[in-house]
């Protein structure tokens, strides 16, 4: 059941359940944290670690909104665009990579996550596409404003063709009389 919607059908891939319905990753199952020496000496009192509770459905669809008014398009950690369609979301409204995030993690060696960018610990995840969309949305401005700019000189061309038609060096009759130069001798 998923934590998050609290729908039935999960598919597991990799070690990590994703809920089919909302795309919440359920947290792996991993050993308590480990204990400082001095907690294992007992000079200090072991501090229970705090399980933050799952973020509702509704809180994923406002973080989602919020992405997308912010039109991120490019992974924080590899500085690409989200053009596969494998993206994370995490519970502090930050967007990796799976890929990257997966990396991140490994490289990282804790028993406790953070954010890679602002390093809140103990995040949840959920696969969004919300990204996809927005480096769509970016790569069709690119492709506008290369239109655009060929329209413009094309137009530029063609009307810098028509001014100077027939001109030639040597006899200034053949010029618009607009355009008439004087040549130093």
């Amino acid at each position: 059941m998923c934590e998050s919607c609290g729908a039935e059908a999960q598919q597991s891939s990799g070690g990590t359940a994703v809920c089919e319905s909302c795309g919440y990753m359920a947290r792996a199952r991993t050993r308590a944290p480990e204990l400082s020496l001095a907690e294992r000496r007992g000079l200090v009192k072991v501090v229970p670690r705090a399980v933050q509770p799952a973020v509702s459905n509704e809180e994923w669809t406002a973080m989602e909104h919020n992405i997308t008014a912010r039109n991120e398009a490019y992974c924080p950690i590899c500085l690409e665009g989200f053009a596969q369609g494998h993206e994370v979301l995490l519970s502090c409204s930050h967007m990796f990579h799976r890929t990257c995030l997966q990396n991140f993690e490994q490289f990282m060696r804790r028993s406790e996550r953070s954010c890679p960018i602002c390093r809140t610990g103990n995040y949840q995840k959920k696969i969004t596409h919300v990204g996809s969309r927005a480096f769509e949305q970016v790569c069709a401005g690119k492709l506008q404003a290369l239109w655009r700019a060929y329209c413009v000189r094309k137009v530029h061309y063609h009307t810098r063709r028509d001014l100077y038609r027939g001109a030639s060096l040597d006899t200034h009759t053949d010029i618009n009389p607009g355009l008439r130069f004087t040549r130093a001798s």
